[in-house]
């Protein structure tokens, strides 16, 4: 399963058209503000889509979230541009997806795979957790977005002049 990769930053267009508008920061300076943002955003962002992989996707193995934590980690901030990956290679993900949350949810439950047993206690899963992991990330980075912009407004960059940070 895949989602394009969740977009952030500034185009070189848009960030000449800042540094015309300010008059006390090169586009240098603007630059390393911008690339400050996105990198701390990139960190919380990751700690708490961690912590929501580990609660709510469906567990038998672990397998299906490892492997969302590891393409999660290719995520990367370059050239002022911040990109989440949320995607996963396992070709039962699909299937999982479309169960319902009480299909997922287990407490004590034994389940025989690949020869081994396995007991389920995962009473926090959730039903189509690709889609609704999608969404969360959306909020959450539109929500540390805003909170380390606000950290790094200053009276030389104002927050109107960063909400061209956007998703596209």
């Amino acid at each position: 399963m895949y989602h394009k990769p969740l977009a952030y930053g500034i185009r070189k267009g848009n960030l000449r058209k800042v540094v015309e508008r300010n008059e006390y920061l090169t586009i240098y300076e603007i630059e390393a503000i911008l690339e400050k943002i996105l990198v701390e955003t990139t960190k919380r962002v990751m700690r708490d889509l961690r912590k929501w992989i580990n609660s709510k996707v469906p567990k038998m193995t672990g397998r299906l979230r490892r492997d969302l934590l590891s393409h999660l980690r290719t995520s990367y901030v370059s050239n002022s541009i911040l990109r989440i990956f949320i995607q996963t290679s396992i070709e039962y993900a699909k299937r999982v997806n479309e169960f319902e949350t009480k299909n997922v949810r287990h407490r004590g439950k034994r389940v025989k795979y690949r020869g081994k047993v396995y007991i389920l206690h995962d009473f926090k899963a959730i039903g189509h957790f690709f889609d609704k992991m999608v969404i969360f990330a959306i909020n959450l980075i539109n929500y540390h977005l805003a909170k380390v912009k606000s950290k790094y407004s200053s009276s030389k960059f104002k927050m109107r002049e960063m909400k061209i940070i956007k998703l596209w």
